[in-house]
């Protein structure tokens, strides 16, 4: 009796758009995903500040600009942006998703905890000893990083990113855009505005306004040096008059 030979279950083209540090380490993830579930074919990086010439990462070809996705076919080919800078992924997935039609990959590393009824959008990264526990709804490119800890009912909208280490508590809103600095913890139930930052191991315990960067414990608006120099003027004009 002759035995058929399970069909081989096809690997999906994958092109991991940045080739810098966040690259490198989103492409670790793939190989790690590979090495328990083979899933990815890892087809080259795309960069925009590619060099002239043949390049290679860990033997993998670095194929030229974002122009390369003109030569690929949106049926076969997905990408995944390994770039840190929130306005930056917007940028890049609105070029390949909403011009070209090219599908956004999940990409997971197996060492990640992942609850159950969770929402993960288009593009979302989790790396690295990453934990998100349960109705959680992340938009689309939200990069949650290696040990960043997101809680029950979180909400994190397009483009979001929670740096290393950094704790959201539960039921904490992240709007579009913003990024939660390494190490940092928000409390239950905040809320932090579009495109505002968290600073390194800040502590937040009000609702962040947006366009905002707080730091400290608790965290509080950054107060620039030319805003100081800016008021120190006025009040010294006040003054003599």
């Amino acid at each position: 009796m002759i035995k058929q030979r399970k069909s081989e279950q096809r690997l999906q083209d994958l092109v991991i758009v940045g080739a810098g540090n966040h690259g490198d380490e989103i492409y670790n993830t793939v190989v790690a995903i590979n090495s328990v579930q083979p899933t990815f074919n890892v087809v080259g990086f795309v960069d925009e500040h590619a060099s002239p010439g043949p390049s290679r990462i860990d033997d993998v070809p670095v194929l030229g600009g974002l122009a390369h996705f003109n030569t690929l076919d949106p049926g076969r080919h997905m990408y995944v942006v390994a770039v840190g800078a929130p306005v930056t992924r917007k940028r890049i997935d609105s070029e390949l998703s909403g011009r070209l039609g090219f599908p956004a990959a999940i990409v997971i590393h197996p060492s990640a905890v992942v609850g159950t009824k969770n929402n993960l959008g288009p593009g979302s990264y989790l790396g690295p000893a990453a934990v998100v526990t349960t109705n959680v709804t992340t938009g689309r490119h939200v990069h949650i990083n290696m040990r960043a800890s997101v809680a029950n009912a979180c909400v994190l909208e397009n483009y979001a990113s929670v740096h290393p280490g950094a704790v959201l508590l539960g039921h904490v809103h992240l709007e579009e855009g913003c990024q939660v600095g390494a190490g940092a913890t928000i409390k239950y139930d905040k809320r932090v505005g579009e495109w505002a930052e968290v600073g390194l191991a800040a502590g937040v315990v009000h609702d962040v306004p947006a366009h905002t960067t707080v730091v400290g414990t608790p965290a509080k608006p950054l107060v620039r040096a030319e805003a100081i120099a800016h008021d120190a003027s006025a009040a010294a004009l006040r003054a003599v008059r």
